[in-house]
């Protein structure tokens, strides 16, 4: 099939069952500031990918369209980020560099909210860039999408969008299902609650022991 851009991803948003599409690319590059640098994992989206992540600002703005049309130097940041790169966390306007190109912080991500990026995060330097401006940034990015996230439409489920997208990318490689692969997040979501649980039963039966060897205690 030919090359997914961000035009073919506007034109099939408007299927029915399609709420948003926003791709992603990422590359590890460095980032510096006043008070640091370090390896980063730098994210290249647009501004669905916020709502579809479930990701949550701590101060300060997401990306804009605005951003991703002018492949504006901006980015948002986690508190890991701010913290080591900046010295605080209210660094809402403040510069970074990411592979000594300038970057102005828009917003900076809260560290608690409950979402699978942030588990997978966590501790680690991490920022989000206009996608056409990571592509101009990379020397491997490149401007054919190659990875995205959808969202179902109001009405329909996570199951309805999955097979409305896929549908889509099996017309678009004459029906070769080996040239793609869609995977859901409710099975990751299914996997880390099951994860949650049995930690938690783990340390019940730790705290259940401990008050047994108490009570022979006394």
């Amino acid at each position: 099939g030919a090359p997914i851009t961000l035009d073919t991803l506007n034109e099939w948003m408007e299927e029915e069952k399609i709420g948003t599409i926003s791709p992603q690319i990422r590359d590890s590059l460095t980032g510096s500031g006043k008070e640091g640098l370090g390896s980063m994992t730098v994210y290249g989206t647009t501004p669905g990918y916020y709502d579809i992540q479930g990701l949550q600002l701590s101060m300060g703005r997401w990306l804009k369209s605005s951003d991703i049309q002018n492949n504006s130097y901006v980015c948002v940041i986690n508190k890991t980020a701010a913290e080591e790169l900046v010295g605080y966390v209210h660094c809402v306007g403040e510069a970074i560099s990411i592979n000594s190109v300038p970057f102005t912080i828009a917003g900076v991500l809260s560290d608690d909210e409950d979402s699978l990026t942030t588990v997978f995060t966590a501790g680690t330097l991490v920022a989000y860039i206009p996608y056409t401006s990571l592509i101009r940034l990379s020397t491997t990015a490149q401007s054919k999408v190659t990875s995205f996230y959808v969202s179902a439409a109001d009405g329909y489920t996570v199951e309805d969008a999955e097979d409305a997208i896929t549908d889509i990318l099996m017309a678009r490689f004459e029906e070769d299902e080996d040239a793609f692969s869609v995977s859901s997040q409710n099975v990751l979501e299914e996997a880390m609650s099951s994860i949650t649980s049995a930690l938690t039963i783990l340390l019940g039966g730790i705290a259940a022991i401990s008050l047994i060897v108490g009570g022979i205690g006394i």
